[in-house]
């Protein structure tokens, strides 16, 4: 006898059996596609927002010479000196001579010298308040660094640390290059209309020149010429010195060969050692990995060099070196010299960061009388040292010009 059964379908007949997930959610089939696509298209919007929002690395505007700035800072206004340097280098001591016309002992605060033809600003020279000069070294028409003259004047090989304290002329050119360093990315990070300003003059005085043996003997004043060529033979031996110094410093941080290396790129981290990464990392299925984040393999290690690249050359922009004029005499002092005597000079500066591409040197003396009073002593001193800021007096004159 034939078997008869009942004509069943095989989804219903699973229906019961089925665990309840399994079952119609009731949810239209559109949106599984709906969902996706519109995730995918955030997140692709995302990334290309986040890789546009990339900010390029700060350039420096080329201007061809000094004479293509517009105006200097102290059109129309009092021009703003600051006078950085060393602790216990003489620069209290220069500003009240300035200020107030004469040396005290001992200045316990500095007045307001707004209503002065021009505003002294005398930084700490305290290591822990030089980020001061980062806080007014935008609003600056000029920078004096005063240095030790008699630290200056002693090479830092054999004079060891130079001072009691611990100072040499070391510190000094720490201070100068950190200075100029400041400078270029103060400039750097301005705008357009900024460039146009002149940069700020920069004047490297060496105090207490009268304390140094050719210029504090007994013949002293003697003889006009003759002070005169002592004068300039001391200016040159301090500028040598610290020139000299701050070369080694440079040549030490690789920053004499920063132009002329070779540079390796484009070699990153292996993701793994399985061939097949680099497979994966390619193609569709590759670019997918990387939109959902799934691929933290060569793309992270492309990202980490490309970071890595581009902190070099911000590096590379922010110097204070004129790098055609300090190639054109490294090249002449490789032809011509016979020793390895560096060839750094701060006359080959980046006249975008510096004014006229180039540092002024002078030498200053206040004497040893210290009084508050500007009639008594400070009038019979002798003359070399009631004019040992003729030199300062007149650059802060031409400043204004």
């Amino acid at each position: 006898m034939a078997f008869v059964a009942p004509v069943v379908r095989w989804p219903d007949a699973l229906t019961s059996h089925l665990p309840e997930p399994l079952r119609e959610s009731g949810i239209p089939p559109q949106y599984f596609i709906a969902v996706p696509a519109t995730l995918l298209a955030v997140l692709v919007a995302y990334t290309i927002t986040k890789a546009s929002a990339r900010s390029p690395s700060a350039q420096l505007v080329t201007v061809s010479s000094a004479d293509g700035y517009t105006s200097r800072r102290s059109v129309g206004r009092s021009p703003t000196v600051l006078l950085v340097g060393l602790a216990d280098s003489g620069k209290t001591t220069l500003f009240s001579s300035l200020v107030y016309g004469t040396t005290p002992a001992s200045l316990l605060a500095s007045a307001d010298a707004s209503t002065k033809p021009i505003t002294l600003v005398d930084l700490p020279g305290h290591p822990r308040l030089r980020p001061l000069l980062d806080e007014n070294v935008h609003q600056a028409d000029a920078i004096v660094i005063c240095v030790d003259t008699v630290m200056a004047s002693k090479s830092s090989l054999s004079s060891g640390s130079g001072r009691q304290d611990g100072e040499s002329v070391t510190d000094a050119a720490d201070l100068l290059h950190s200075t100029l360093i400041t400078l270029a990315k103060s400039r750097s990070k301005g705008s357009a209309g900024s460039s146009a300003v002149a940069p700020p003059s920069i004047l490297v005085l060496f105090t207490r020149a009268d304390q140094s043996p050719l210029l504090g003997g007994s013949s002293a004043g003697a003889d006009k010429d003759k002070d005169e060529k002592r004068r300039a033979q001391l200016l040159s031996r301090c500028r040598t010195t610290l020139e000299s110094e701050l070369g080694q410093r440079r040549s030490n941080m690789g920053l004499g060969k920063r132009r002329g290396g070779v540079k390796i790129a484009g070699l990153g981290k292996v993701a793994d050692g399985d061939p097949s990464s680099a497979v994966s990392s390619s193609g569709v299925l590759g670019w997918l990995k990387r939109m959902v984040g799934l691929s933290n393999g060569g793309s992270s290690n492309a990202a980490a060099a490309a970071e890595e690249d581009e902190e070099e050359e911000d590096d590379e922009v922010v110097d204070y070196i004129d790098w055609h004029a300090a190639q054109r005499a490294m090249e002449a002092s490789d032809a011509g010299a016979t020793n390895g005597a560096s060839s750094f000079s701060l006359d080959k500066l980046d006249d975008e960061v510096v004014y006229n591409g180039k540092v002024d040197f002078a030498l200053a003396s206040l004497g040893k009388e210290r009084t508050w009073s500007g009639d008594a002593a400070e009038q019979h001193a002798p003359a070399t040292a009631a004019d040992g800021t003729r030199d300062l007096q007149a650059w802060l004159v031409d400043l204004q010009n």
